[in-house]
């Protein structure tokens, strides 16, 4: 995602967010949502990540609510 779609652009579409960009963010919140660091060492696709969730605010957190709520009951005690 990082070296092409998002290699010179700021959505995975173009200049503007797209349905691209919603399908992409919910697919990676999956991981996310069970404690993976999808984005450790990924700048490109972080940075897209928070533009994307800044645009959908605040309907992007009241969509994930329930979900990392049950994510939390699947993450491993430290």
């Amino acid at each position: 995602m990082e070296n092409i779609f998002l290699a010179d652009q700021p959505y995975l579409s173009g200049s503007d967010i797209s349905v691209a960009d919603l399908l992409g963010i919910c697919e990676l919140m999956q991981p996310v949502i069970v404690g993976h660091k999808v984005f450790a060492n990924r700048p490109k696709l972080e940075s897209w990540a928070a533009r994307v969730k800044e645009r959908l605010h605040p309907h992007f957190n009241e969509a994930h609510k329930f979900a990392f709520i049950i994510g939390d009951s699947f993450k491993s005690p430290l």
